[in-house]
C-alpha cells in the first residue's frame, strides 16, 4: 500500500496516489488496521478490494460489482479484477463468466504445476512414459471452486 521507508516527500506522493486511486482517504483506516496487527495481509487485501467496490457502488452509482481473484500456480493471490455495471444483463453475464472461471482455475493450476514438473524432469534428464501434464489432464478434478457474488459492505473503520 504505502511504504513507510520512503523519505517524507515520496511518502506524501505515495499517499496522494493511493488517495487518488480510491477517490478518498478511506484506505487509511485499513492501513492503520494492518500496521496495528488488527488485519493480516489477506484481510488487508480483502478490505481494499471491498473499499473499491463500495465506492464504485455508493459514490459512482454502479448497481453491481463483482470481484474475481487471480492467483498463481500455488493459489497465492496476484491481483483482483473488479467488474462494475449498471445493467442486470451485465450482472448476469459476469456471474456466469466468473462462475466458469472459478470452476476452471483449480484445473489450470494443476496443469501449470504439471508443466513445471515436466520442465524440471527434462532438465534433469528424467524420462517418463507419461508426462505429468498427460496424467493431470486425464485425472478427474476433485471438488471445484465456485463463484458466489457478495455485495460490498461498509468500509473498514466505518462499520459499527
Amino acid at each position: 500500500m504505502v511504504n513507510d521507508s520512503l523519505d517524507p516527500h515520496h511518502l506524501t506522493q505515495a499517499e496522494q496516489q493511493v488517495t487518488d486511486l480510491f477517490g478518498s482517504s478511506g484506505w487509511r483506516p485499513i492501513l492503520e488496521g494492518r500496521r496495528s496487527g488488527a488485519l493480516d495481509p489477506q484481510q488487508t487485501r480483502d478490505e481494499l478490494t471491498n473499499l473499491m467496490r463500495w465506492r464504485l457502488e455508493t459514490v459512482l452509482g454502479y448497481s453491481f460489482t463483482h470481484t474475481l481473484r487471480m492467483t498463481n500456480v500455488h493459489g497465492v493471490p496476484v491481483y483482483d479484477m473488479v467488474f462494475a455495471t449498471d445493467h442486470e444483463i451485465g450482472n448476469k453475464i459476469m456471474k456466469s463468466v466468473y462462475g466458469k472461471a472459478a470452476k476452471r482455475f483449480p484445473q489450470m493450476r494443476q496443469e501449470a504445476r504439471a508443466r513445471q514438473r515436466d520442465r524440471q524432469e527434462r532438465q534433469t534428464g528424467a524420462v517418463a512414459m507419461f508426462t505429468n501434464i498427460d496424467l493431470v489432464q486425464d485425472a478427474p478434478l476433485a471438488a471445484h471452486e465456485t463463484y458466489q457474488h457478495m455485495p460490498p459492505v461498509p468500509p473498514y473503520g466505518s462499520r459499527p
